[in-house]
C-alpha cells in the first residue's frame, strides 16, 4: 500500500534522478511512472439510512472501502491507488447505497443509487445518479464534485440527497379594496402681493387608507360649489401647484381630469384651454394658458395623478408654498404664496 506522500515522495526521487528535465510534460510522464491515489467523501445529505449494496474494484487496489451503513446527515470516505505503467496505471471503483426506508411509494422496494470514480492514466471521470419519484415529484440524487486531479491524489466529493420539489407559492392576496372620501371641499389662503390676500376653492377624492406600496389615485380640480372670477382685469397663463409629501411614489400620470363644471366658464367670455399638467420634483403644475375675460366666472380645471406610499405614514397633499398660484393680468405677472394653516389637499394613511 502507498499514500499519497509516498507518491509524492517517488517522484521527486524520480525527477532528482532524471535532472529534473521536461518541464510540465516531465510532470505528466513521472505521474503515470508513479500512479494516482484517490481520496473520495460520499456524503449522505437525506434523512434515510443507506446501505452498502455494491462496492467493486476492477483496477487498481482500494485501501480504504465506504461505511457499509451509512446514517442520516453523516459522510463515509473511500481510498484507492492505482498501478504503475508497468502495472497498467488505472483505478476504478464502483459504488452503490440503497435506502434501507421506503422514500417514494412507486419505488418499491427501494433501489440502489450508483456511483464510480475512474482513472485511466493521467485523466479521470466520475458518475452520478438520479431516481425520480413519480408520486411525490421528490428525486433522490447522486452528484459529484472535485472530480480532478491529474497528479497525485485526486479528492472527489459524492453527495446523497432527497431533493423535494418547492412549496406552491403562496397566492397574493387582492390588494385592499380602498374606499374614496368624495369631492372634500378645500380652501386655502394665499397672499398675492399686489393682487391682495386671496382664496383657493379646490375639491379633491383621494383613498383614506392604503397598503404601503399599493398604487391608489387622486383627484383634484377646482370647486364646483365655489367658481373662480377674473376682477379688474383679464387674466391668463394661470398655474395652480401641490405639493407631494416625502416618500410618495409616481406611479401614472399626472393626467388632465375634469369632474362637473372643472376647466370652463360659466359665465363671461374666454377659455381655460389649453390645459396641461405636469409633475417635476415632486411638484405637480397644473396650467390652464387660455385667457380669461374681466369679470368672468369660472370653475379651475382638474387632474388625476396615480401614487403610492414607500412608507407606512399619512400622504398629506397640500398647495405647494412659493408659488402655490400665479397668473398674468394684462402685462402684470401676479405671484402667490401659501397662507398659515397650509391645508391638506388630500389625506391618505399607508399602513
Amino acid at each position: 500500500e502507498k499514500d499519497g506522500r509516498e507518491n509524492e515522495e517517488g517522484g521527486l526521487g524520480i525527477e532528482d534522478n532524471r535532472g529534473g528535465g521536461g518541464g510540465g510534460g516531465g510532470i505528466g510522464e513521472y505521474s503515470c511512472v508513479l500512479g494516482h491515489d484517490v481520496d473520495g467523501v460520499i456524503e449522505n445529505k437525506t434523512p434515510l439510512n443507506l446501505h452498502l449494496t455494491q462496492s467493486s474494484s476492477n483496477h487498481g487496489k482500494m485501501t480504504q472501502l465506504p461505511a457499509v451503513l451509512l446514517a442520516p446527515f453523516s459522510f463515509t470516505t473511500f481510498r484507492g491507488t492505482s498501478g504503475t505503467v508497468i502495472a497498467g496505471n488505472q483505478l476504478s471503483y464502483t459504488f452503490g447505497y440503497t435506502p434501507e426506508e421506503v422514500w417514494c411509494e412507486t419505488i418499491q422496494p427501494p433501489l440502489q443509487l450508483t456511483g464510480e470514480f475512474k482513472y485511466v492514466a493521467g485523466a479521470n471521470t466520475c458518475d452520478s445518479d438520479f431516481q425520480p419519484c413519480a408520486a411525490s415529484n421528490d428525486n433522490l440524487t447522486l452528484t459529484y464534485s472535485s472530480c480532478s486531479g491529474l497528479v497525485g491524489t485526486s479528492s472527489p466529493t459524492f453527495v446523497i440527497e432527497l431533493q423535494q420539489p418547492p412549496p406552491p407559492p403562496v397566492p397574493t392576496p387582492p390588494p385592499t379594496p380602498l374606499s374614496y372620501a368624495q369631492d372634500v371641499p378645500v380652501s386655502q389662503s394665499i397672499n398675492c402681493g399686489i393682487g391682495g390676500t386671496q382664496t383657493t376653492f379646490l375639491a379633491s377624492t383621494y383613498p383614506l387608507s392604503a397598503a404601503v406600496g399599493q398604487s391608489f389615485t387622486v383627484q383634484i380640480g377646482g370647486d364646483n360649489n365655489n367658481p373662480a372670477s377674473a376682477d379688474g382685469s383679464a387674466i391668463k397663463n394661470q398655474q395652480w401647484l401641490f405639493q407631494l409629501p416625502f416618500g410618495t411614489n409616481v406611479v401614472s400620470g399626472p393626467v388632465v381630469h375634469n369632474v362637473g363644471n372643472q376647466g370652463q366658464i360659466l359665465s363671461g367670455g374666454g377659455t381655460l384651454d389649453p390645459v396641461t399638467v405636469s409633475v417635476d420634483d415632486n411638484v405637480v403644475t397644473m396650467t390652464a394658458a387660455g385667457k380669461c375675460s374681466d369679470g368672468s366666472v369660472f370653475v379651475p380645471p382638474g387632474f388625476n395623478i396615480t401614487l403610492s406610499g414607500s412608507t407606512a405614514g399619512e400622504y398629506n397633499i397640500t398647495m405647494n408654498g412659493d408659488p402655490a398660484y400665479s397668473t398674468k393680468a394684462g402685462i402684470i405677472t401676479i405671484s402667490c404664496k401659501t397662507k398659515t394653516p397650509v391645508n391638506s389637499v388630500t389625506s391618505t394613511e399607508c399602513f
